[in-house]
């Protein structure tokens, strides 16, 4: 379905706000280049043979560059959960039952059943207008949330 052109002018607009939000260089921003946080950090204390938390003053530079390499080491561990997770199910599996209790941890077999969409396609295909789908379509609140990821090609 071609785009109307109020639909036209409102990705355009989205387009240009995009273009307009390039990120700059944060060494380029005084108040960043000044800013410092204290964070508490874990660390393995053998006078207490225990891990403690020790107050850590991190850079704003800092605070990425930790946040980069705790999410690359989380993405690392995700992969190895995954695997163990599927050697488990298979174990599970193979053993018939669907859960069971080791070592104070319950490992199962979940099956939930799917959630439940409307496909306005279809509806229109069954005689709805598009435009009382349209009318009948909430749209929710727009988030913010905060990110950082590895920009490509840098």
């Amino acid at each position: 379905m071609t785009p109307t052109e109020s639909q036209r002018a409102e990705l355009a607009a989205e387009i240009t706000k995009n273009v307009e939000a390039t990120a700059v260089e944060w060494a380029g921003v005084p108040e960043l280049l000044e800013f410092t946080t204290t964070i508490p950090t874990p660390q393995y204390s053998a006078e207490h043979e225990k891990v403690i938390m020790v107050d850590h003053i991190y850079t704003f530079d800092a605070l990425v560059d930790e946040y980069a390499q705790i999410k690359a080491d989380m993405e690392k561990l995700d992969v190895r959960t995954k695997l163990l997770r599927e050697a488990m199910q298979t174990g599970l599996m193979l053993s018939g039952k669907d859960k069971v209790l080791c070592h104070g941890q319950r490992a199962a077999i979940v099956t939930k059943a799917g959630s439940k969409k409307i496909v306005p396609e279809k509806l229109v295909k069954l005689g709805v207008s598009p435009e009382v789908i349209a009318e009948a379509t909430e749209i929710g609140k727009p988030s913010t949330y905060f990110e950082v990821r590895e920009v490509k090609g840098k």
